[in-house]
């Protein structure tokens, strides 16, 4: 979904549905943050958070309606199965949210027990990771806002090898977090709990959810420009990897 280069560039719609996705982008680490705030702090978030959700999908329904229309490459299948896949996690999320509530769905008197427990660990963290990875493909719009915010300063190639760099060291601890928080088994409903290593600091399991995040924006990033130009190169008529 193409909003456009930059603020001068977009349209009203497009400026909303962006803040949107940052906002959500925001909000998302601070929700699996979740032993780290009261229940009914993070509940709150959650149910803010799926109305962000909704207003995303409102926002792009032309995207909806475009859907059986124009070519499909690989490019765009790649991006409507993770709009797809990230839609049912956060369905997911939802039903399984309104099971284990204590404050915000108690009225509904509705009790899931140890499997509704793991599945919203289960839903929640793919709903995290594959938010991470929608971010990395949408990031080149990010960098285009940023550099028109910062008064249009062009790249050099310090600052690309700087940033590359960064991305680097980011994916490095984003590997050791995701196997530090067991991020796997989590992702096959093992888990019906989540707990904070006491001799753990606040301060480094919030980072380790934030490089967790930044390992699979990097992924999604450098993934849609390999495929990009894998299939420029396999329309010159150069075999693709």
């Amino acid at each position: 979904m193409n909003r456009g280069n930059g603020p001068s560039r977009m349209s009203p719609k497009a400026a909303a549905g962006f803040a949107v996705d940052i906002t959500m982008a925001m909000l998302l680490p601070v929700l699996m943050a979740h032993v780290l705030t009261d229940n009914a702090l993070h509940e709150i978030i959650g149910v803010v958070l799926f109305g962000l959700f909704i207003l995303h999908h409102v926002l792009n329904l032309d995207w909806y309606g475009a859907i059986f229309s124009g070519r499909w490459n690989a490019a765009r299948i790649l991006f409507s199965a993770l709009n797809v896949l990230l839609s049912l996690a956060m369905i997911g999320t939802v039903i399984s949210s309104v099971m284990v509530s204590r404050l915000v769905f108690s009225f509904l008197g509705a009790r899931g027990g140890l499997f509704a427990r793991k599945l919203h660990v289960c839903t929640t963290a793919w709903g995290f990771l594959l938010m991470a990875v929608h971010l990395g493909l949408h990031w080149g719009m990010a960098q285009g806002v940023a550099k028109r915010l910062a008064g249009g300063a062009g790249n050099n190639r310090i600052q690309t090898w700087a940033l590359r760099s960064m991305a680097v060291l980011i994916s490095a601890y984003g590997i050791i977090a995701y196997h530090t928080h067991d991020m796997a088994a989590r992702l096959v409903m093992y888990y019906g709990y989540s707990f904070l290593d006491p001799e753990r600091s606040r301060v480094f399991y919030f980072m380790d959810l934030l490089a967790i995040m930044g390992l699979f924006t990097v992924a999604g990033h450098y993934g849609i420009r390999w495929l990009r130009k894998a299939v420029r190169r396999g329309h010159h008529g150069v075999v693709n990897p």
